[in-house]
């Protein structure tokens, strides 16, 4: 996640519940640094019916659909 984060590239949580998919998220740029200049990259929760967030060369996303787990492509 380190590497990641400092590259901006992206980042999927998938799992179940929801609930706990996006804390993980929001969690995700303090185990390197502090919020900052990450919190425009972030969405807790990425549904099906809006997928634009995946569309950004960066992000910190979270879902709990696994169809998104195999989504390629840069947009």
């Amino acid at each position: 996640i380190h590497i990641y984060m400092n590259h901006r590239q992206r980042i999927l949580f998938s799992g179940q519940p929801a609930h706990l998919v996006g804390p993980c998220c929001l969690a995700c740029p303090l185990l390197v640094a502090p919020l900052k200049g990450f919190t425009r990259y972030i969405y807790p929760y990425v549904a099906l019916t809006d997928l634009s967030p995946l569309d950004n060369p960066t992000y910190i996303a979270g879902t709990t659909n696994q169809l998104l787990e195999t989504k390629t492509g840069t947009g």
